[in-house]
């Protein structure tokens, strides 16, 4: 898609704008969202700061986990939770441990998950998903142990040794 502003370049920042039940949608270059306040809008719209606080300011429910959260502090260095929020910075690497109760809803809200899955190399990216297949299918199987339904725990488990199996061929490849 092609920039809105300066119709050259790709488009890699999309925003949308619903302003009065109307829905405005914007495409612009990396150099046109650079200059966004020249565009009529706050250049601070696309600092991750401002994202995460738009985040966690919604991540708040209630006054009383507001207050709590807002005395949470760092015991290394003196961060406290609601300087994190401004920023999005930790100050020191014991920072997470700090904050690690608030940090879920964070994590979960920005990548749709929990747990960090990170990002593959294109290469390794079929032995990563056979990976993943297999933890998904011992976990399955010590459900299916935990229910005493054997026959399909005896299942799980020769297709776990399949998968395995392929992906060491493929190592030795």
């Amino acid at each position: 898609m092609i920039c809105d502003h300066c119709g050259e370049k790709e488009a890699h920042v999309h925003m949308t704008r619903i302003s009065g039940g109307e829905k405005q949608e914007l495409h612009l270059c990396q150099k046109c969202a650079e200059k966004s306040d020249q565009l009529g809008i706050s250049s601070d719209v696309f600092s991750f700061p401002k994202m995460l606080s738009g985040i966690l300011s919604k991540s708040q429910s209630g006054s009383k986990q507001m207050a709590k959260s807002e005395q949470l502090s760092c015991a290394n260095c003196g961060l406290s939770y609601q300087e994190f929020t401004e920023r999005g910075l930790f100050g020191c690497s014991q920072c997470y441990d700090s904050f690690a109760d608030n940090l879920d809803y964070i994590v979960q809200k920005v990548q749709g998950s929990k747990a960090h899955s990170g990002k593959v190399p294109r290469d390794k990216f079929p032995d990563h998903q056979l990976t993943l297949k297999i933890k998904e299918l011992r976990e399955e199987l010590e459900q299916m142990v935990r229910e005493e339904k054997y026959e399909r725990a005896a299942e799980l488990r020769d297709e776990i040794k399949e998968i395995e199996e392929r992906l060491a061929d493929s190592d030795g490849e």
